[in-house]
């Protein structure tokens, strides 16, 4: 039987959905239809089974998930599936850098499955695609599936003792055994959401590859001596990144930083020729309208920002002595990672550090004051209109994916005022005294002449 399909059927059983002696009694159906139809329909249709199921309580009867009812269930649920395709197979069809990836939930109380479900590659993940089953996503929570909150009256020190066997230890998933070696890999962005990878050892080209031989691969960590800096060098190849253009080994060369009076002025910052540039469009923007030049980039053991420089001849990629963080064999592969790009100015925002910056360097109070009684007085102006209310939600980003601020246009557009429906008026207000404290206690104000560098 197919990992992806002990994979679901382990999920009822360890997330509660049915009992394990059901479960077992499954596997016979779960193997016809297996015989019958394709995985990518039986597999969804396992995963799509759990949220049709009754719960297993007091007040639900023996019947309904007896194994007469669960095959009809089933069979059901891959009708359901067979007349429309998944959206995370949709997903990750349309879109190269995206992946199917299963998961893990560990709270205080147990190991949640989840999956398989879209998720951005890395350099690890296209390195090894096609074991992509043997990556697994695992995220620390709370019973809720939110992070855990330090509350100094109340210790966590079991619970984080509880995290730490999930480390130091194995997870068992459908016969396979998940396990991190010293720091198998996280990303910043994942560090913050509580979350690294785990993997399964697998064969490659006749030799069994465990998380050591991984890392090992990626580059050199020998010279690091501190763990949390060799964590976040080895993180680099994690990073979620959105496509991958290879170049020639000749186009890269090493350049020296600016410096002047013990400053760095291009600190993180490379640059690269337009046919390098052409070459990443072709990946990254192929489709728009307007080419950016400035990336967020990975690249072997360098990291940073490159820009387009016109004078620079043919094929050439130039990194800065302050990009390359560790070195890699010569036998790694040479790929631009695009992790994003300056495709729009971003907005710029006073901070509490910042201002007390600029306050040391001679910069007026009243300067502050100003700016911040000007943005109080236009956060004042959004509950009065619903063109200003639908300019403050795009601006935000507060309900854009469901189209808020089209539906407060529309609505005015047909007569009707915001204000009179009590859900529109209560998130515009909850959203105002959100930016409102944001602007009490840090400091947070915005710069409406003013931009933040991309990379900076």
């Amino acid at each position: 039987m197919p990992f992806d399909a002990r994979f679901q059927l382990q999920r009822l059983a360890q997330n509660g959905h049915l009992p394990p002696d059901k479960v077992i009694e499954l596997l016979p159906c779960v193997a016809k239809c297996l015989t019958k139809s394709d995985t990518t329909t039986v597999i969804p249709a396992l995963r799509y089974l759990s949220s049709q199921l009754p719960f297993a309580g007091p007040d639900t009867d023996a019947s309904e998930i007896e194994l007469q009812a669960l095959e009809s269930t089933l069979q059901q649920s891959i009708e359901t599936v067979s007349a429309s395709d998944p959206y995370a197979s949709v997903l990750a069809n349309q879109h190269e850098h995206i992946m199917l990836i299963h998961k893990a939930l560990v709270t205080p109380a147990g190991i949640y499955l989840e999956g398989p479900e879209p998720e951005v590659g890395n350099r690890v993940l296209r390195k090894y695609s096609t074991f992509r089953n043997y990556f697994l996503s695992v995220t620390f929570a709370d019973e809720d599936g939110e992070k855990l909150r330090f509350d100094r009256q109340t210790s966590s020190e079991k619970i984080y003792s509880r995290y730490r066997k999930v480390l130091e230890q194995v997870i068992n998933i459908a016969g396979r055994g998940y396990e991190v070696i010293k720091f198998l890999g996280f990303s910043h962005s994942s560090l913050r959401a509580n979350s690294t990878w785990f993997m399964a050892p697998f064969v490659l080209d006749g030799n069994l590859l465990h998380a050591r031989a991984v890392i090992k691969d990626l580059g050199d960590f020998t010279i690091f001596r501190s763990p949390a800096k060799c964590a976040a060098r080895i993180g680099q190849a994690f990073s979620q990144t959105l496509s991958s253009t290879p170049i020639p080994e000749s186009a890269i060369y090493r350049i020296p930083d600016v410096e002047r009076n013990g400053y760095t002025f291009s600190d993180g910052v490379g640059t690269c020729s337009r046919d390098i540039m052409k070459k990443i469009w072709e990946r990254y923007s192929r489709r728009r309208a307007h080419k950016p030049t400035i990336f967020q980039i990975r690249f072997q053991g360098a990291k940073g920002v490159i820009s387009l420089d016109t004078r620079l001849p043919d094929n050439r990629l130039c990194l800065r002595d302050s990009m390359v963080k560790f070195e890699v064999s010569p036998s790694s592969s040479a790929e631009i990672e695009i992790c994003g790009a300056a495709n729009k100015p971003l907005p710029m925002f006073l901070n509490r550090p910042l201002i007390k910056i600029l306050e040391d360097l001679g910069v007026p109070k009243q300067s502050f004051m100003d700016l911040q009684a000007e943005v109080v007085e236009n956060l004042r102006m959004t509950t009065l209109s619903p063109i200003n209310a639908s300019t403050f939600f795009a601006r935000s980003h507060i309900g854009t994916p469901n189209r808020l601020p089209w539906l407060i246009r529309k609505l005015d557009y047909c007569g009707f005022h915001f204000n009179e429906d009590d859900f529109l008026r209560n998130t515009l207000e909850m959203a105002v005294l959100v930016e409102l404290r944001e602007i009490k206690y840090r400091s947070r104000i915005r710069v409406e002449q003013g931009i933040t560098v991309y990379g900076g």
